[in-house]
């Protein structure tokens, strides 16, 4: 038989509608939980790609800009371990795609697999603020920096290298908000175009 005192306090804390997230997570999406609720009042599980979904604060588009202006649907993609996956080699030696950088914090980052030691690895990333233009970084799997973007002029930055087989991670910032871009991934054991 359970005390009254015991009776007492299970009652305060069930009236106090105890929840284990913080009630202001901000705009900037986060994964969703595994169970319900997925996300605390004021924010909706919204899917996407590669996750379980993320909590978005209602009426925000996930991508981390907190206006719900910038789209980019690899979002969340914020860390080495919830990067876009590269289909290279499943699915060719190429792989293009667009994206955004949301906010002056927002990383985006894409996981490379290198399946033989030799073959060259490309990474292009293009887009049309000049003034502000992004950072593009390929990483080992451990984090460790291997090359920086070089810029190719006309709004191209470029890391070519050729890495022992491995995991690969490209990350992509800016200095600005809603700065979209493309990456074009190549990896190939045959001769790359200038």
């Amino acid at each position: 038989m359970l005390s009254p005192r015991t009776v007492l306090f299970a009652l305060a804390a069930a009236s106090m509608h105890c929840s284990p997230y913080d009630p202001e997570l901000g705009p900037t999406p986060f994964l969703c939980g595994a169970s319900e609720p997925r996300c605390p009042d004021g924010y909706v599980c919204v899917e996407a790609t590669g996750t379980d979904g993320v909590c978005s604060r209602e009426g925000v588009t996930p991508g981390g800009d907190g206006g719900g202006l910038c789209i980019d649907e690899h979002e969340p993609n914020e860390s080495m371990a919830v990067a876009t996956l590269v289909p290279i080699p499943d699915e060719g030696e190429n792989h293009m795609t667009s994206a955004a950088v949301c906010s002056p914090e927002d990383v985006d980052f894409y996981r490379l697999f290198v399946d033989t030691t030799g073959k060259t690895v490309r990474i292009d990333v293009t887009f049309e603020a000049l003034d502000a233009p992004p950072d593009l970084r390929l990483l080992n799997g451990a984090g460790t920096l291997v090359e920086s973007g070089a810029s190719e002029g006309n709004g191209t930055l470029r890391v070519e290298v050729q890495p022992p087989q491995g995991t690969y991670f490209a990350s992509v910032s800016g200095m600005t908000a809603d700065l979209p871009y493309t990456i074009n991934f190549t990896v190939t054991a045959g001769t790359l175009p200038p």
